[in-house]
Protein backbone atom coordinates (compact mmCIF):
# COMPACT_ATOMS: atom_id res chain seq x y z
CA UNK A 1 0.00 0.00 0.00
CA UNK A 2 1.76 3.02 -0.58
CA UNK A 3 1.59 5.87 2.08
CA UNK A 4 0.34 10.43 1.93
CA UNK A 5 0.77 12.47 3.78
CA UNK A 6 -2.27 15.15 5.16
CA UNK A 7 -2.41 18.53 3.47
CA UNK A 8 -4.35 19.64 7.45
CA UNK A 9 -2.58 17.41 9.90
CA UNK A 10 1.12 15.51 9.99
CA UNK A 11 -0.75 12.16 10.31
CA UNK A 12 0.35 8.81 7.60
CA UNK A 13 -2.87 8.36 5.28
CA UNK A 14 -2.76 4.53 3.41
CA UNK A 15 -4.01 4.04 0.53
CA UNK A 16 -6.28 1.05 0.63
CA UNK A 17 -8.05 0.49 -3.21
CA UNK A 18 -8.38 2.90 -5.73
CA UNK A 19 -9.89 6.02 -4.43
CA UNK A 20 -9.84 4.64 -1.08
CA UNK A 21 -7.75 5.85 1.65
CA UNK A 22 -7.50 5.14 5.54
CA UNK A 23 -6.53 7.67 8.82
CA UNK A 24 -4.60 6.43 11.32
CA UNK A 25 -6.63 7.11 14.24
CA UNK A 26 -5.60 9.98 16.14
CA UNK A 27 -4.84 7.94 19.39
CA UNK A 28 -2.10 6.47 17.68
CA UNK A 29 -0.31 10.24 16.92
CA UNK A 30 2.77 10.94 17.94
CA UNK A 31 3.50 13.07 21.37
CA UNK A 32 6.05 15.00 19.47
CA UNK A 33 2.69 15.57 16.74
CA UNK A 34 0.58 16.62 19.20
CA UNK A 35 2.94 18.87 21.13
CA UNK A 36 3.36 20.49 17.67
CA UNK A 37 -0.12 21.45 16.67
CA UNK A 38 -0.60 22.68 20.42
CA UNK A 39 2.58 25.00 19.91
CA UNK A 40 1.02 26.21 16.46
CA UNK A 41 -2.27 27.13 18.11
CA UNK A 42 -0.53 28.84 20.94
CA UNK A 43 0.97 31.08 18.46
CA UNK A 44 -2.81 32.11 16.60
CA UNK A 45 -3.84 35.86 18.19
CA UNK A 46 -4.93 35.71 21.49
CA UNK A 47 -7.77 37.91 23.44
CA UNK A 48 -5.98 41.26 24.69
CA UNK A 49 -9.11 42.96 25.57
CA UNK A 50 -8.51 44.27 28.97
CA UNK A 51 -10.50 43.92 32.35
CA UNK A 52 -12.23 46.62 34.30
CA UNK A 53 -9.71 46.61 36.91
CA UNK A 54 -6.77 47.03 34.62
CA UNK A 55 -8.39 49.75 32.86
CA UNK A 56 -8.61 51.65 36.07
CA UNK A 57 -5.30 50.71 36.95
CA UNK A 58 -4.04 52.22 34.09
CA UNK A 59 -6.25 55.43 34.25
CA UNK A 60 -5.28 55.93 37.31
CA UNK A 61 -1.31 56.18 36.27
CA UNK A 62 -2.27 58.39 33.12
CA UNK A 63 -3.92 61.23 35.63
CA UNK A 64 -0.96 60.59 37.88
CA UNK A 65 1.19 61.57 34.77
CA UNK A 66 -0.48 64.20 33.57
CA UNK A 67 -0.60 65.73 37.98
CA UNK A 68 3.57 65.16 37.56
CA UNK A 69 3.44 66.77 33.53
CA UNK A 70 1.17 69.86 35.05
CA UNK A 71 3.37 70.56 38.44
CA UNK A 72 6.39 70.51 36.24
CA UNK A 73 5.36 73.00 33.58
CA UNK A 74 4.20 74.74 37.00
CA UNK A 75 7.66 74.82 38.41
CA UNK A 76 9.18 75.71 35.21
CA UNK A 77 7.47 78.92 34.74
CA UNK A 78 8.26 80.01 38.32
CA UNK A 79 12.00 79.84 37.81
CA UNK A 80 11.64 81.59 34.62
CA UNK A 81 10.67 83.97 36.78
CA UNK A 82 13.04 83.53 39.56
CA UNK A 83 11.39 81.82 41.88
CA UNK A 84 13.11 80.04 44.89
CA UNK A 85 11.22 76.04 45.24
CA UNK A 86 11.98 74.03 48.17
CA UNK A 87 11.25 70.50 47.40
CA UNK A 88 10.82 68.09 50.30
CA UNK A 89 13.19 64.66 50.21
CA UNK A 90 11.48 61.41 48.29
CA UNK A 91 10.21 59.07 50.86
CA UNK A 92 8.90 56.54 48.08
CA UNK A 93 10.45 56.98 44.42
CA UNK A 94 7.53 55.54 41.59
CA UNK A 95 8.60 53.17 39.23
CA UNK A 96 5.27 53.04 37.26
CA UNK A 97 4.31 56.74 37.19
CA UNK A 98 6.03 60.18 36.95
CA UNK A 99 7.07 61.13 40.82
CA UNK A 100 4.79 64.16 41.88
CA UNK A 101 7.02 65.74 44.37
CA UNK A 102 5.97 67.50 47.86
CA UNK A 103 6.66 71.17 47.57
CA UNK A 104 7.54 73.47 50.91
CA UNK A 105 7.79 76.35 49.99
CA UNK A 106 8.10 78.79 47.30
CA UNK A 107 9.71 82.07 47.55
CA UNK A 108 11.20 84.97 46.05
CA UNK A 109 13.47 88.28 47.04
CA UNK A 110 12.70 87.36 50.76
CA UNK A 111 8.74 87.14 50.46
CA UNK A 112 7.42 83.54 50.90
CA UNK A 113 4.61 82.79 48.35
CA UNK A 114 3.87 79.06 49.36
CA UNK A 115 4.55 76.71 52.39
CA UNK A 116 3.05 73.32 52.84
CA UNK A 117 -0.37 73.21 54.39
CA UNK A 118 -1.27 70.81 57.03
CA UNK A 119 -4.20 69.23 56.16
CA UNK A 120 -7.06 68.28 58.52
CA UNK A 121 -7.73 64.28 58.39
CA UNK A 122 -9.45 63.19 61.33
CA UNK A 123 -10.14 59.83 59.93
CA UNK A 124 -5.85 58.85 59.53
CA UNK A 125 -6.38 58.16 55.96
CA UNK A 126 -2.82 58.76 54.46
CA UNK A 127 -3.66 58.03 50.94
CA UNK A 128 -6.58 61.07 51.26
CA UNK A 129 -4.19 63.07 53.26
CA UNK A 130 -1.41 63.34 50.65
CA UNK A 131 -4.00 63.87 47.86
CA UNK A 132 -5.51 67.00 49.30
CA UNK A 133 -2.08 68.20 50.04
CA UNK A 134 -0.79 67.23 46.46
CA UNK A 135 -4.43 69.05 45.28
CA UNK A 136 -3.57 72.23 47.58
CA UNK A 137 -0.16 72.38 46.77
CA UNK A 138 -1.35 72.70 42.77
CA UNK A 139 -3.92 75.07 43.32
CA UNK A 140 -1.20 77.43 45.04
CA UNK A 141 0.89 76.80 42.41
CA UNK A 142 -2.01 77.98 40.10
CA UNK A 143 -2.30 81.33 41.39
CA UNK A 144 1.24 82.34 42.02
CA UNK A 145 1.60 81.32 38.16
CA UNK A 146 -1.33 83.35 37.33
CA UNK A 147 -1.12 86.16 39.13
CA UNK A 148 2.81 86.61 39.39
CA UNK A 149 4.24 85.57 36.32
CA UNK A 150 1.17 86.95 33.89
CA UNK A 151 0.20 84.25 32.08
CA UNK A 152 -3.34 82.86 31.08
CA UNK A 153 -5.03 79.70 32.26
CA UNK A 154 -7.90 77.94 30.88
CA UNK A 155 -8.94 75.34 33.56
CA UNK A 156 -10.89 72.30 32.85
CA UNK A 157 -13.94 71.38 34.97
CA UNK A 158 -13.63 68.95 37.27
CA UNK A 159 -15.73 66.54 39.74
CA UNK A 160 -16.02 68.31 42.76
CA UNK A 161 -15.65 65.99 46.20
CA UNK A 162 -16.52 66.27 49.38
CA UNK A 163 -14.27 64.26 50.48
CA UNK A 164 -11.43 65.82 49.33
CA UNK A 165 -9.55 69.28 47.93
CA UNK A 166 -10.51 69.22 44.03
CA UNK A 167 -7.39 68.92 41.58
CA UNK A 168 -7.43 71.81 39.20
CA UNK A 169 -6.22 70.52 35.39
CA UNK A 170 -4.97 72.96 32.96
CA UNK A 171 -6.52 72.73 29.55
CA UNK A 172 -4.20 75.59 27.79
CA UNK A 173 -2.06 78.10 29.03
CA UNK A 174 -0.46 81.69 27.63
CA UNK A 175 2.93 82.25 28.85
CA UNK A 176 5.31 84.66 26.92
CA UNK A 177 2.73 84.92 24.20
CA UNK A 178 2.68 81.19 23.20
CA UNK A 179 0.01 78.91 23.51
CA UNK A 180 0.60 75.50 25.17
CA UNK A 181 -2.11 73.10 25.03
CA UNK A 182 -2.36 69.67 27.07
CA UNK A 183 -0.44 67.75 24.99
CA UNK A 184 2.62 70.51 25.11
CA UNK A 185 1.84 70.48 29.12
CA UNK A 186 2.29 66.65 29.03
CA UNK A 187 5.44 66.64 27.02
CA UNK A 188 7.38 69.43 28.33
CA UNK A 189 6.58 69.00 32.01
CA UNK A 190 7.43 65.70 31.71
CA UNK A 191 10.73 66.49 30.81
CA UNK A 192 11.11 69.61 33.69
CA UNK A 193 10.09 66.47 35.80
CA UNK A 194 12.71 64.02 34.96
CA UNK A 195 14.95 66.94 35.23
CA UNK A 196 14.44 67.82 38.72
CA UNK A 197 14.63 64.13 39.81
CA UNK A 198 17.87 63.88 38.41
CA UNK A 199 18.59 66.62 40.76
CA UNK A 200 17.06 64.69 43.62
CA UNK A 201 19.22 64.40 46.97
CA UNK A 202 18.74 62.11 49.71
CA UNK A 203 17.79 65.86 51.38
CA UNK A 204 15.78 67.08 48.85
CA UNK A 205 16.79 69.96 46.53
CA UNK A 206 16.23 73.49 46.19
CA UNK A 207 15.51 75.45 42.51
CA UNK A 208 16.88 78.59 42.46
CA UNK A 209 17.68 80.88 39.26
CA UNK A 210 21.15 79.10 38.36
CA UNK A 211 19.08 75.97 37.42
CA UNK A 212 16.82 77.85 34.93
CA UNK A 213 18.85 77.07 31.76
CA UNK A 214 18.83 73.51 32.06
CA UNK A 215 15.16 73.00 33.24
CA UNK A 216 13.15 75.37 31.31
CA UNK A 217 15.09 75.20 28.10
CA UNK A 218 11.62 73.29 26.62
CA UNK A 219 9.72 76.64 27.44
CA UNK A 220 11.36 79.08 25.20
Amino acid sequence: MEEYTSAFIKVPIKKVSVDVYEVEAMSILSTSTIQSSSSEMSKLPQNTRRTKPEELCLAKRASTDRDSAQQGFLLGILMCYDFTIKIRRLYKKGHKTHQLFVIESISKNGTVYFKAPTTDNKSGDKKLMRRNLDAMTNNSLLNIVQYECATKLDLKRGKRSNLCTEMKRIQAIQFHNDLFKAQDILRHGLFINESILNKMTPEGCELTSNDKPYLTSCLY
